[in-house]
């Protein structure tokens, strides 16, 4: 079926001469193959068994790297390059170009490259380093707390549950979060552990949020949305800079970056601090013990050259320690072994991440990038979650403009090596150290139709040896400006991605819990619709639909040996629909700016025999961003957001459930003269003395609530 789709859309690429009417009709036909193909689920195991498709693959790796020696090679001399490509007066004028182009708000996530915010196939949202800046916000779970689509919840002070479209979980491995494009994942358990992502907020150009399924251009696990921190170059922050934060529990962050550039280099270094204390110590009148605090070191350095006029090589490196302390109670190992040690100790998690990057920009209608990265963790937890995970991520990818259309075609090749310590009271790999390897193959077509109605298609293929199968996604999307008064603008995707069960789900043993070796991956089919028009200069209105159908949903059912007694098995056995509507109203001023955004959705449970391991998405949600400077001194910035309790679940599920809650953060910011950094006051969880959200046989815990802070940033 894949197969047939790419060459479909192929000939569809190629035969630019066909008219457009028969264009329709060949488009109609393969959206409708797309739409249907759950129908077709004997060609939904895809297999490498022939041997041809690997070959191809690597034949494809192998083109890449040749094409990128040789197109090295006649970039090193600059004055043939410019000689055969054109005049150099040819060559500053699409400079100057470039750079009028790189001032439109663009968005990189949705399709693997720049675009237009206004020419999107999806719903986005885009947090910009004002926004982040000027709320004081210290964590990126606070910052994406008061985005649309995005719903938060604090488990204890350093672990958060996080979702995009619902259906929150505590790994969030129903998602990809990257930074500038780099996956940022556990490849144990899935998900991302956001108080531990190694990145300064300081440092945070914009946060892309793609409210949507993102397998076609992101692949495996990009399931219900994306999140791709995009960071500061250099060269826009040249000099030094602190910042430092502090609340009134005696909390604190702490950072120093320096920037500088020289002839074709320029660099950036960035190290800090921060600690804050047990919840024990923030909440009064509180029922339990803890010891929760969180203390991190981190490290940051990145460094770009300029090689000549179109080809520069970048390359980083991060180093991230956190010294982590736990709730003071019985662990379950405890339970089955009333020797075993409390959890009162603290753990440890540390991160090493480094990358290189060889790019081309767009010149003579085309560009490219060859990316190596490698994440190198190792997670200390006193609960029985003792790994070392490594994952080395080699990437190619060619962006072509062919007349009417914008074409990009890559693969990236993955190596992941995993270990559990062999530990009586931790979880372990039931067949120890694991190696795996992922390719991944993409092709992306964006074509212009006419000047109103454009075309964008996203197919990929994922091959995983572990399973020796490969499973794909897909995505068909029409985007028309419907009018020109006002800027009116229509929508209408299809999409289809899946979710890899993670290692940490598939191969692991611990205690009375076991893995379905036959598991499946989840499936998501995703059609969508979108309308945005902006009646003033000053005001844009979005209003979004979507209908997702989930199946083969993972969670767990119950199982008894006569000999062992009850055990939890992890299992496909749920299917679940998704219904929901969006809307949001962006005004921009001269001096003020305000987002305001209402969201509803609605969860059918289709069918499902067990535990779903994860919490429904609240009917009602709405939200306020605001910001207004009163002078070039003085800047106030609100954020709000209002949640409704979460549906209560099934006869025949067990989920837990969330109240109704608020939350509000704002603060007061006073720039210093000659921007040399400025002095922010402001007050966090604003409505809530404290923290307490979770229903499910009882309290589970309370969180710290209402927060005072103060920060001081200064530039020399």
């Amino acid at each position: 079926m894949v197969r047939f789709f790419l060459i479909k859309w192929a000939v569809i690429f190629v035969d630019i001469g066909t008219e457009y009417e028969v264009f329709y009709v060949d488009a109609i036909l393969c959206c409708c193959k797309f739409l249907f193909y759950k129908e077709l689920s004997m060609d939904r195991q895809l297999s490498f068994n022939s041997g041809i498709t690997t070959k191809m693959v690597l034949g494809l790796v192998l083109l890449m790297l040749s094409v990128t020696t040789s197109v090295l090679a006649s970039d090193n001399n600059d004055d043939t390059n410019i000689e055969n490509m054109g005049s150099t007066e040819d060559y500053e004028l699409i400079e100057s170009e470039l750079l009028l182009f790189e001032d439109i708000p663009m968005v990189y996530s949705v399709a693997r490259s720049a675009q237009k915010y206004d020419e999107l196939s999806v719903a986005v949202n885009v947090i910009t380093a004002e926004d982040i800046h000027y709320s004081g916000l210290t964590s990126i779970p606070e910052i994406l707390s008061y985005s649309l689509g995005i719903e938060v919840v604090p488990a204890t002070r350093n672990a958060v549950r996080m979702s995009i479209g619902g259906l929150r979980y505590s790994f969030f491995d129903r998602s990809v979060v990257m930074i500038n494009g780099r996956n940022v994942n556990s490849q144990v358990n899935g998900g991302t552990d956001f108080m531990n992502i190694p990145v300064f907020i300081e440092d945070i150009e914009r946060i892309e949020v793609i409210r949507s399924t993102g397998g076609a251009a992101w692949g495996s696990n990009a399931f219900s949305g994306v999140i791709n921190i995009v960071t500061k170059k250099p060269e826009d922050i040249k000099g030094f800079m602190y910042s430092g934060t502090l609340n009134h529990f005696g909390d604190y962050w702490n950072q120093v970056r320096w920037a500088q550039s020289a002839g074709d280099w320029q660099w950036k270094l960035s190290g800090g601090y921060s600690d804050w204390t047990s919840t024990e110590n923030t909440i009064d009148d509180d029922n339990f013990v803890s010891n929760d605090f969180m203390r991190t070191k981190r490290f940051d350095g990145e460094a770009l050259v300029t090689l000549n006029d179109l080809t520069e090589l970048s390359f980083g490196a991060n180093y991230h320690v956190s010294d982590i302390g736990n709730l003071y109670q019985p662990t379950l190992s405890s339970f089955y072994d009333p020797f075993a040690p409390f959890e009162k100790y603290s753990s440890k998690y540390s991160s090493q991440r480094y990358y290189a990057r060889l790019a081309r920009k767009k010149f003579d209608d085309y560009s490219f990038h060859l990316q190596w990265y490698g994440n190198f963790v190792h997670t200390d937890f006193n609960d029985g979650f003792k790994t070392r995970w490594m994952e080395n991520d080699l990437e190619a990818q060619f962006d072509f403009d062919l007349d009417d259309h914008n074409l990009i075609v890559g693969t990236d090749l993955r190596q992941i090596q995993l270990k559990s310590l062999q530990d009586q009271y931790s979880y372990a790999f039931t067949e120890g150290k694991y190696e795996d390897y992922q390719v991944g193959v993409f092709l992306i077509d964006r074509w212009k139709v006419t000047d109103r109605l454009t075309l964008e298609s996203q197919i990929r293929e994922d091959y995983f040896t572990d399973m020796e199968e490969s499973d794909w996604s897909g995505r068909f999307s029409v985007v028309q400006k419907i009018f020109d008064s006002y800027n009116q603008r229509v929508r209408l995707s299809a999409a289809r991605s899946f979710r890899t069960p993670s290692y940490g789900w598939k191969y692991t043993s611990f205690h009375s819990v076991r893995s379905d070796r036959n598991i499946e991956n989840e499936e998501i089919i995703s059609y969508e619709a979108g309308y945005s028009i902006e009646p003033y200069n000053f005001l844009e209105l979005n209003l979004d639909g979507y209908l997702r159908k989930y199946s083969n949903m993972i969670g767990s059912d119950m199982g008894f040996d006569p000999f062992s007694g009850p055990f939890m098995v992890i299992t496909n056995n749920a299917d679940i629909d998704v219904v929901g509507i969006e809307g949001k109203a962006v005004f921009d001023f001269d001096k003020s700016s305000a987002e305001l955004w209402l969201a509803y959705e609605d969860v059918d449970v289709v069918e499902s025999q067990a535990s779903l391991g994860t919490v429904y998405p609240s009917g009602i949600k709405c939200g306020i961003n605001a910001r207004h400077k009163f002078n070039e001194n003085w800047v106030l910035n609100a954020n709000v957001k209002y949640s409704d309790r979460t549906k209560s679940t099934k006869a025949g599920t067990s989920t837990s459930a969330i109240d109704q809650y608020s939350l509000g953060t704002i603060s007061l910011t006073r720039l210093l003269p000659g921007d040399k950094g400025d002095i922010t006051v402001g007050v966090t969880n604003l409505f809530d003395d404290n923290y307490n959200l979770w229903h499910n046989s009882g309290e589970l815990t309370e969180t710290v609530g209402r927060t005072y802070f103060g920060r001081l940033q200064l530039k020399f």
